[in-house]
């Protein structure tokens, strides 16, 4: 923060949750990743990932795991997978934005409270709508 710039107590909030979820998430992906590249519990071979990896998602999918591409169940199954694992890291940085307008809820006056509130729910919605 530069000297002099005044923020309210509602965005030093907000960023500080947005800051400490996209680091705790580029952490855990990072990690993750550079287990999988060491060759440490993959659930998808790497050599085999590399030979495929002109296909489209669809394709690379079905060659690569040998079933159907199902977007929402295969990293919950393989969780203990170091590749399946970034997905975790994938996730907090997805919600993080949740996470931000969640810490400021109570440090904002009452217009902005109804409205952070819409924002809450729309994005809860957007979160599970692909389950539905």
């Amino acid at each position: 923060m530069r000297p002099g710039t005044d923020f309210d107590l509602a965005g030093k909030s907000f960023s500080t949750a947005i800051k400490i979820c996209t680091i705790i998430g580029l952490i855990l992906m990072i990690i993750s990743g550079f287990l999988y590249f060491l060759g440490i519990n993959p659930f998808l071979d790497l050599e085999y990932v590399f030979n495929h990896w002109d296909k489209s998602s669809h394709d690379f999918w079905n060659e690569v795991s040998s079933r159907n591409a199902n977007p929402h169940d295969w990293f919950l199954l393989n969780i203990s997978k170091t590749d399946s694992l970034s997905i975790i890291g994938i996730i907090i940085l997805t919600i993080s934005p949740l996470a931000a307008l969640i810490s400021i809820l109570n440090k904002v006056n009452k217009i902005y409270l109804y409205m952070t509130i819409i924002l809450i729910i729309q994005l809860v919605f957007s979160i599970f709508k692909p389950f539905l």
